[in-house]
Parts: C-alpha cells; sequence; structure tokens
C-alpha cells in the first residue's frame, strides 16, 4: 500500500476542525456496528473512514456531490450544508481516522460503499 499525499484541508497533528462537507468531499455517516460489517466487505478498497467514539458512528469521505443522490441504507449522507469534524492524522482520540488517511487515501467509492451498505442490510457477506 503507498502512501498518499495529505490534503491541504486536513488540520495539523492531532487537532480537530469542523469542515463544511460539499467542497472537497461528502460525508457518509454510518452507525459504527454497521460499519464494522461494510469495512470487511470493503477490505482494502476502502478509503481512509473517521470514527467518532463518543457518537458511535464512522464518516466515509466520497467524492463531492454524492449526498445529492444518496439513497443506500443504514447511512445518511452529509453535503453542502453539513459540517463534518475532520481529525488530524495523528488524532487518536474520540474522534480519529478508523483507516489512515495516509494509507488508504481520502475518498471511498461511492457505488462500493452503497454496494457494501446494501449487503448489509441484506444480511449477505461479500
Amino acid at each position: 500500500m503507498t502512501t498518499t499525499e495529505l490534503p491541504e484541508w486536513l488540520p495539523d497533528g492531532r487537532d480537530m476542525e469542523a469542515i463544511r462537507a460539499g467542497i472537497d468531499w461528502d460525508a457518509i455517516r454510518v452507525p459504527a456496528a454497521v460499519a464494522q460489517q461494510v469495512l470487511e466487505i470493503l477490505g482494502e478498497r476502502t478509503g481512509a473512514c473517521i470514527e467518532d467514539v463518543w457518537g458511535e458512528t464512522v464518516y466515509w469521505l466520497v467524492p463531492a456531490g454524492t449526498a445529492v443522490d444518496w439513497t443506500a441504507p443504514a447511512s445518511q449522507a452529509l453535503g453542502v450544508a453539513c459540517w463534518v469534524t475532520i481529525p488530524g492524522p495523528s488524532a487518536d482520540g474520540g474522534q480519529r481516522w478508523l483507516r489512515s488517511i495516509r494509507k488508504h487515501g481520502v475518498l471511498t467509492g461511492p457505488r462500493l460503499l452503497a454496494e457494501a451498505l446494501a449487503s448489509c442490510a441484506a444480511g449477505v457477506d461479500r
């Protein structure tokens, strides 16, 4: 796996910052219990994702504009009118990278993520 160059909008070190979705990316929020199943299905095909320990949710970043037509089960799309707390690459508190932005890249393919969510809803493993 290769190391990805970090984007300009990413906070430094352990810092966290609320960043508006819909510009560089949209976010897909998934309950933590479902997210673990999604990660098993996606394996190395996942992009980086953010774990919110307090909210028991995981956020995947997908291409900007994805939220407009998002219909996958067990998830909520966050686009232009939404803000997401983004941790710096070394953050390890309540908001942290569950899959490293350095190793997995920024974005997850929306079709892959939607298919994995649909598989989870149907009780199917891929």
